[in-house]
């Protein structure tokens, strides 16, 4: 499709931004629901074949203008993230960290969400903020870089946010923080201890804007070892979301009536009793339930005349 004009890199022939645009275009995909974008973009194979690499417009008193959308923007945006490595060979300037001009995204987050830690590692070391704050007032929908690691388990990122200083107590716009947001796994495992050994203040019980601590989410989401992670690091099983809901009531509300799965909520006691907790059993919620009046309202719903 393209053909290479000798030598001549391409810089020389197409002005810049024309380029830039250009590569926004070809990684766009088509409305059509049927449509399969490829795992390449030609274009992108060829501009890089050329040599060429972005160089970023200055203002008048020679700083770069950040305020620009790129394809890595767009990339993001159509859901095509692999294509992330081959536009840093592009976008390859480490020390200006171009912003989306419609939401406050920015190549750094990207690198973050993509999990491209060594050009993460290259941002830092030009002195990024790791924590990457927003600029402009209407770009607080964008999470902070770290939300983005721990929800796509990059544990290189986040291992190098965390000891750049990221601040792991950060909201995104529904009030969460990472601790909302960290998983069971190697990554969330790794993530308690670096805070531990940079003696990182983590408030446990934070809640976010729905009134859920970490603890309950992770009941919500049948996060077994979260749940132990948390209950072992200090949070309190007895805290009520707006709807006066304590972690029992979600037990009871979650379990499955026909499987009567009990492992959920074995491990949940079981950890209460090993820590030597105290468990609110008949605590009522907004409706005046109790746990066990919600698990026999929810067995009718499920089973009807069966339960």
């Amino acid at each position: 499709m393209f053909r290479r004009l000798g030598s001549r890199p391409c810089q020389l022939l197409i002005k810049g931004r024309t380029i830039d645009w250009l590569l926004s275009e070809s990684v766009k995909v088509d409305d059509d629901e049927d449509y399969d974008p490829p795992d390449s973009e030609p274009l992108i194979d060829f501009v890089i074949a050329t040599g060429y690499t972005d160089k970023p417009d200055v203002d008048e008193e020679g700083k770069p203008l950040i305020r620009h959308t790129t394809a890595i923007h767009d990339v993001v945006k159509c859901y095509r993230n692999y294509l992330i490595p081959d536009l840093f060979k592009i976008y390859d300037k480490f020390d200006v960290n171009y912003t989306d001009e419609s939401d406050g995204l920015t190549h750094f987050h990207a690198a973050c969400e993509w999990g491209s830690d060594d050009v993460v590692k290259k941002f830092l070391e030009l002195g990024q903020d790791p924590d990457c704050l927003p600029q402009e007032p209407n770009t607080t929908s964008v999470d902070p870089p770290l939300h983005k690691a721990l929800m796509e388990e990059r544990k290189e990122v986040v291992e190098l946010l965390l000891r750049s200083g990221a601040n792991p107590n950060l909201t995104n716009n529904e009030g969460k923080t990472s601790l909302h947001l960290v998983g069971p796994d190697e990554v969330g495992k790794m993530f308690f201890e670096i805070i531990d050994e940079m003696n990182q203040p983590l408030p446990i019980d934070v809640r976010d804007e729905y009134g859920w601590t970490p603890l309950q989410r992770a009941v919500m989401f049948g996060s077994r070892k979260l749940i132990e992670l948390l209950l072992a690091r200090g949070s309190d099983p007895n805290l009520s979301d707006e709807e006066g809901s304590t972690l029992l009531h979600y037990i009871c509300m979650n379990r499955d009536p026909e499987d009567r799965d009990e492992e959920l909520a074995n491990i949940f006691f079981k950890s209460i009793d090993n820590m030597g907790l105290t468990m609110q059993v008949d605590v009522r919620d907004n409706l005046d339930r109790t746990p066990l009046q919600s698990y026999a309202e929810h067995c009718r719903y499920s089973l009807g005349s069966r339960c």
